[in-house]
């Protein structure tokens, strides 16, 4: 695949690095086959910043985060986790302190560290909703990164895609009821980016 395009900005996004499911539990470090493109990504100037959207880790002991920042650490560029499942623990966040809100250009990031219900919390929203109100003539496009796909509901639009583990659903999420509206009422391009999916053959 091409990794370098002639984009005004360009950005990498990952998600679930650590790689195989059905692995043993030695699965230390970030699975090869992205590994194997960091050269490429690293060789590209256009491309300014990473953002990693959970499960980075198989298991969030020392051993495996201090593998993890070796690894990452082979990128030439700023990088943000959207912290998965896998991820949430005080020795990971001790680690990985990210950004919350970032600009590149004249585009808004925005990475979410969703609660288990899969809900995006009203205190984010504020977040969201108040630097938008501060900056909003100064912002093209909104990229928001979190793990959960937020917007996966057994009824929705996107009722086939194929979750990692369904049961983490928890009956119902915010969504389509409280986030949708807002973002819409924005009047710019949003795009949201989950990374809790693709780790199995279905």
């Amino acid at each position: 695949n091409k990794i370098c395009s002639d984009s005004d900005y360009s950005f990498f996004v990952a998600g679930h690095i650590y790689g195989d499911p059905y692995s043993n539990d030695d699965t230390i470090g970030v699975y090869q086959p992205f590994l194997d493109k960091v050269d490429a990504i690293n060789s590209c100037d256009k491309i300014e910043m990473g953002m990693f959207t959970g499960d980075v880790v198989k298991w969030a002991d020392s051993l495996r985060i201090a593998v993890l920042k070796e690894d990452l650490s082979l990128l030439n560029m700023p990088y943000n986790i959207a912290p998965g499942n896998h991820d949430r623990t005080p020795l990971f966040y001790e680690n990985f302190t990210n950004n919350n809100t970032f600009y590149l250009q004249k585009y808004l990031f925005i990475n979410i560290n969703l609660t288990y219900n899969w809900n995006i919390t009203n205190s984010n929203l504020s977040l969201i909703d108040s630097i938008y109100n501060a900056n909003n003539e100064n912002i093209n496009n909104i990229y928001v990164f979190m793990h959960e796909l937020t917007w996966w509901s057994p009824d929705s639009i996107f009722q086939e895609i194929s979750l990692n583990y369904e049961p983490y659903y928890q009956g119902e999420t915010n969504f389509w009821s409280t986030v949708a509206p807002l973002m819409k009422n924005y009047n710019k391009e949003v795009f949201f980016f989950s990374g809790d999916l693709g780790a199995f053959p279905n």
